[in-house]
């Protein structure tokens, strides 16, 4: 826990006799990344003892940015694409965009293998593709994290997506639904020098990142042009997907018997058609 210096008294209870209770005081700045403070662990230490702690940065500068875009924005198999602009390439460091896909969208694994190697794409999650929404055991969506293969400042990748059927509403008069996606996460991954954990100060890897990559690694983050941020939500892209309604359930079981039986009802004409004009081939081959 952290709280901004005033003249106050703190009480901590723990939960457990075997925890360990550490109050740290931090200040001044050294510099971007170096804070000078003292820290002191109850029961253990008699005086405070001076400490340094070092606050890595999160973001790349303003220079590196990224915008998102999903196309078309009324399909069932549209996609999701992502175009990103680095200032600084780092060679121990790996670029990575994760996209974090709610339940109403899924990927393709096969698509996915036809056109990605295994090293550079990874899906987790619900995958299956017949499913509608609301029946997939993986309520959450899924998970896809590209990694970056070419080393120009300027890339682009397309992520192809797929629609579940919404399910139809008692009721509803509505010919569309709308679903929505969050932007990717942009990320660049570097391996810690002394290959010793490397949280930032006040701020721990978030999940899913924290699964995803060792606490050895260094994590910054590349953000949105600021443009496209509005107010401090992460941005959303929108798809329109068609539902059917319930009303009109009779009409489409009556047009799929009129058409089953017209179909059949040609399937016949054609049959018999063939039928006759084989039989008066054979009586003019008797009579010549």
């Amino acid at each position: 826990m952290i709280w901004k210096y005033q003249n106050q008294n703190i009480e901590i209870n723990k939960d457990n006799q075997d925890d360990r209770v550490e109050l740290g005081v931090f200040g001044p700045r050294l510099d971007s990344e170096s804070i000078l403070g003292e820290k002191i662990v109850f029961g253990e230490d008699d005086q405070p003892e001076p400490t340094m702690v070092t606050e890595y940065p999160r973001t790349l500068s303003s220079d590196s940015f990224f915008n998102s875009s999903i196309y078309p924005s009324q399909s069932f198999h549209p996609y999701f694409s992502t175009s990103i602009k680095y200032s600084v390439i780092e060679d121990k460091c790996k670029d990575y965009i994760l996209y974090v896909l709610p339940n109403s969208f899924f990927v393709d694994v096969y698509q996915l293998k036809d056109k990605f190697s295994d090293e550079q794409i990874k899906v987790w999650g619900e995958t299956d593709l017949e499913i509608p929404f609301g029946v997939a055991s993986l309520k959450w969506g899924s998970l896809i994290l590209i990694a970056k293969q070419s080393s120009e400042d300027l890339c682009e990748f397309s992520l192809p997506l797929h629609m579940r059927y919404q399910p139809a509403i008692s009721g509803n008069t509505q010919s569309h639904v709308f679903a929505r996606a969050p932007w990717p996460f942009v990320i660049r991954v570097c391996e810690s020098i002394k290959n010793e954990p490397r949280e930032p100060l006040f701020a721990p890897t978030p999940l899913p990142l924290s699964l995803l990559f060792p606490s050895t690694t260094e994590i910054k983050y590349l953000l949105p042009k600021q443009e496209f941020l509005r107010s401090t939500s992460w941005p959303r892209e929108v798809v329109k997907v068609p539902i059917g309604q319930l009303s009109h359930l009779k009409f489409v079981e009556w047009w799929t018997i009129i058409v089953a039986l017209a179909g059949c009802a040609w399937v016949i004409w054609i049959a018999l058609k063939k039928v006759s004009q084989w039989r008066y081939k054979g009586d003019n081959d008797k009579i010549d």
